[in-house]
């Protein structure tokens, strides 16, 4: 079972003033999401909005991304918005993740 992000999750994100980045990538290891977030770091520190999706095995427990997710809110603004969703995904191993960031209100 995941946390589902739906449309309205994506408008509060990107109604924000500012340039918008983002990524998506798939089955990559948790140290290329630490990768993304040392080349998108200057991004995520000037940031009004962000959205994270991961995507897990579904013998995987949310845990194994706790980190991530703590090391993305050390950088964030404390006015920035956050939306965080998961999904299961049947066909990648558990050792892998699916990933998607993207970052609006950054500093033109």
């Amino acid at each position: 079972m995941g946390i589902d992000l739906d449309t309205t999750d994506f408008q509060i994100i990107l109604q924000k003033d500012g340039n918008i980045k983002g990524i998506s990538k798939k089955d990559i290891t948790i140290y290329e999401i630490y990768d993304i977030f040392d080349s998108f770091s200057k991004y995520l520190s000037s940031a009004k909005g962000v959205v994270i999706q991961i995507g897990i095995n579904q013998d995987q427990s949310l845990f194994s991304i706790s980190d991530v997710m703590e090391k993305y809110n050390t950088i964030l603004k404390d006015d920035c918005d956050i939306i965080f969703g998961t999904q299961i995904v049947e066909d990648i191993d558990i050792d892998r993740y699916n990933f998607m960031l993207i970052i609006s209100g950054v500093e033109k």
